[in-house]
């Protein structure tokens, strides 16, 4: 489905960090990546968000690209804090968002 995105997904190394059901990840130093549309677009109606994103899309590019724009309570004290994949071309970018706001989420919906 996903097949490119989830093999950018792996060669970034980002399930070192975060759970993600379809790159088969198991991360516990970031917040897990399942139901990531469900998830971003309730993080951007928060009070504390400090970030510019006004939709799930944008704050998923702005995670990756500043991630100091927004750290995650209860993540923003961890020794590894996300990098900025700034090395990343648009159409990477843009693979990754995709295949985190494709997927249906997880748990049928609940954050």
């Amino acid at each position: 489905m996903h097949a490119e995105a989830l093999r950018l997904y792996r060669e970034q190394f980002c399930g070192t960090c975060h759970a993600f059901t379809p790159a088969g990840s198991a991360g516990i130093f970031g917040p897990p990546h399942d139901s990531m549309r469900v998830v971003a677009e309730r993080r951007i109606r928060e009070p504390d968000y400090r970030g510019t994103a006004t939709t799930a899309q944008a704050y998923l590019r702005e995670s990756l690209t500043d991630p100091a724009a927004y750290r995650v309570p209860g993540y923003e004290r961890t020794r590894f804090l996300m990098p900025a994949y700034t090395q990343l071309d648009d159409a990477q970018l843009d693979a990754l968002v995709s295949l985190l706001l494709d997927l249906p989420p997880a748990d049928g919906g609940t954050p």
